[in-house]
């Protein structure tokens, strides 16, 4: 996906936004972008530059009022986001969490409705350090979990934000702490099974898609990021 190496490309070079115009109403362009993190500027937040980039759409003779300003911050939006190591008491508000993001997800819930054993957090991963929660002004917004592989390299074994706090930034500092967890333990990178639904989020974070495999939920992308 073009616009996920874009944002991937941003990133590495420290890049704090990616900026956009397009059609607002135009199913595969403004809700598209929304859906990947993208929100619709107005007002002064538009800026010169992209205030010049819709005169400059007009003049090519698109309609003024069709079109709209975006863009994605690539930084953590919210400054009071805690990542911490996870507590063994939190295991089942943290189950909770994990039931409600993946119910969230229309095209997963009948696959895990399926199979209702999946939503299990081992308390020997917790104790191990292994979970890291998101606290967003003293409230649990999400949870990641890690595992080590056999190839001395680390897998992103779950990533879970509350329905109510997505598209945040919280995924991605999760994401973030992950990586530097398994760069301090001396992996050469980190890998995921992925939702084919989460592409595009994952390629903005920093991963690559090296295949696919079929899972008892499904097809499953295989992706790996590099941490060296």
């Amino acid at each position: 996906m073009l616009l996920a190496e874009a944002i991937a490309e941003a990133r590495r070079r420290g890049l704090g936004a990616v900026t956009l115009t397009t059609f607002r109403d135009v199913p595969w362009n403004a809700p598209f972008y929304a859906a990947l993190g993208f929100e619709q500027l107005s007002g002064p937040a538009v800026g010169d530059r992209l205030a010049h980039a819709l005169r400059h759409d007009a003049e090519r003779g698109l309609p003024a009022d069709t079109r709209c300003a975006m863009r994605l911050d690539l930084g953590v939006r919210e400054h009071n986001l805690l990542i911490r190591p996870a507590r063994e008491d939190e295991r089942a508000p943290l189950e909770a969490l994990q039931w409600r993001a993946s119910l969230g997800n229309a095209g997963d819930r009948d696959a895990l409705l399926a199979n209702p054993d999946a939503i299990e957090l081992p308390l020997d991963q917790i104790r191990r350090g292994l979970v890291f929660v998101a606290d967003l002004r003293g409230r649990t917004v999400g949870f990641a979990a890690v595992l080590p592989r056999s190839d001395g390299d680390v897998e992103l074994d779950g990533l879970f934000v509350d329905p109510v706090s997505q598209r945040r930034g919280i995924g991605q500092a999760l994401v973030e702490r992950c990586a530097a967890f398994a760069r301090g333990s001396g992996a050469a990178a980190l890998h995921v099974v992925g939702n084919p639904n989460a592409e595009a989020f994952y390629r903005a974070t920093g991963f690559e898609l090296m295949g696919r495999r079929a899972t008892r939920f499904g097809p499953g992308l295989l992706l790996r990021r590099g941490l060296r």
